[in-house]
């Protein structure tokens, strides 16, 4: 019965490994799909991921320099 036991805690600690695993999986590919949408990489393009990790940096610099333009805009109206 103790053998049982153990076995059934055994188990259901891979589980939820595997599940952890999966789920940080899914969120990294979810960070790349939306990280290609805000550098607007199409999927033809076929851009490597580090490709994209590169140029996130600057895409970054440019949105704050963009929007800071949009608030000068909106104050001076």
């Amino acid at each position: 019965m103790r053998r049982y036991r153990y076995t059934i805690v055994i188990i259901i600690i891979v589980v939820i490994q595997y599940i952890i695993i999966l789920l940080l999986l899914c969120l990294g590919a979810f960070e790349m799909k939306g990280l290609r949408k805000i550098l607007r990489v199409l999927w033809t393009a076929k851009k490597t991921n580090e490709w994209v990790l590169n140029k996130v940096p600057e895409a970054t610099v440019r949105w704050r320099t963009s929007r800071r333009g949009q608030d000068s805009l909106w104050k001076s109206q």
